[in-house]
Formats: structure tokens, sequence, C-alpha cells
């Protein structure tokens, strides 16, 4: 009896973590820059926090003319809102 409250407990923790990531979701982007607009001599790592008018985080990697953004969030309605911008 203990096993089955044990496995049923275990099989909605699963489900909780499967639901979770359901709705994440992500947006990768990358930028180029002419070397007279900026230039990042060495690495750069970025985070940003989500805010009230971007709901979602955001990782920025500079290297020299290039930069890539790995933007993350959770939701449907933050998913919208970041396509629609």
């Amino acid at each position: 009896m203990v096993r089955k409250i044990l496995a049923a407990i275990r099989k909605q923790w699963f489900n909780v973590i499967i639901n979770k990531d359901m709705n994440k979701w992500f947006g990768l982007r990358i930028n180029f820059k002419w070397p007279h607009e900026g230039i990042c001599l060495g690495l750069a790592i970025d985070f940003f926090d989500e805010e009230e008018d971007t709901p979602w985080c955001s990782i920025l990697v500079r290297f020299l003319f290039l930069t890539v953004v790995y933007d993350f969030g959770f939701g449907d309605d933050n998913k919208e809102i970041y396509n629609n911008q």
C-alpha cells in the first residue's frame, strides 16, 4: 500500500514537471554590427530578468561584431507578447 501511494506521488510530481516544461518557450536572435556601430573586444555575457514590459528573461552573448540573444519565458500569453513585438 505504501508503494502504491509513493508511486502515485511520483507520478503527480512528474506530471507537474512535464506540464511546466510544456509552457516553456524560447527565441534566438543573432545581430551583426558594423565596426563603426560598435565592437566588443573580448567576450561579454549579460543576463536580463523579466520586467513588466518584457515578461521573459534574456541572455546576451557579445563577441566582436556579433551578438547572440537567447530569450526564454513561460506561458502562452507571454509568448504572444514576445512574438508581436
